[in-house]
C-alpha cells in the first residue's frame, strides 16, 4: 500500500465516521464488532485526525491500551485483528523495525465495495 496524504485523498474524517455507523447498521458482519472495536477504531481515527493523515498512523499498543483502559492484551490484539480482517484498518509496512506498527484507515477493497452498496 502506498502512503498518501489527506490533500489528494477523497476520504474525509466525516466520511470515516459516517461510514462506520452506516456499516454497523446495515452489514451482516456487524455483530462481530463490539465496543472495544469502536474504541480502538475511533482512537486511531483521532490520531489520524491530529496528524492530518489517515494513511500512515503510528500506533503504540501500550499507549492505546492504557488510554482506553484495556487490561486484556489478547482482547486488544483480537479486536485490532478483527478490524484489519473486516477491512477498516490496513497495516502499513515500515522500513524501520524499531518503529511502532503503522496503520491506515483506508478501507480494504472488499469493504470499499460493501460501503458502495450500503451508501446507494
Amino acid at each position: 500500500m502506498n502512503s498518501r496524504n489527506n490533500s489528494d485523498s477523497k476520504i474525509t474524517p466525516n466520511d470515516l465516521l459516517m461510514n462506520w455507523y452506516k456499516w454497523r447498521r446495515k452489514s451482516t458482519n456487524r455483530k462481530k464488532l463490539s465496543t472495544i472495536h469502536a474504541a480502538i477504531y475511533f482512537y486511531i481515527w483521532d490520531l489520524g485526525n491530529q496528524l492530518e493523515s489517515f494513511y500512515d498512523i503510528p500506533i503504540k499498543p501500550s499507549k492505546i491500551k492504557r488510554d482506553l483502559k484495556i487490561k486484556n492484551h489478547a482482547a486488544y490484539f483480537q479486536a485490532l485483528n478483527d478490524l484489519m480482517e473486516i477491512g477498516f484498518l490496513q497495516e502499513v509496512k515500515t522500513q524501520n523495525s524499531f518503529n511502532p506498527k503503522n496503520m491506515s484507515l483506508e478501507y480494504s477493497e472488499d469493504l470499499a465495495k460493501e460501503m458502495d452498496l450500503i451508501n446507494k
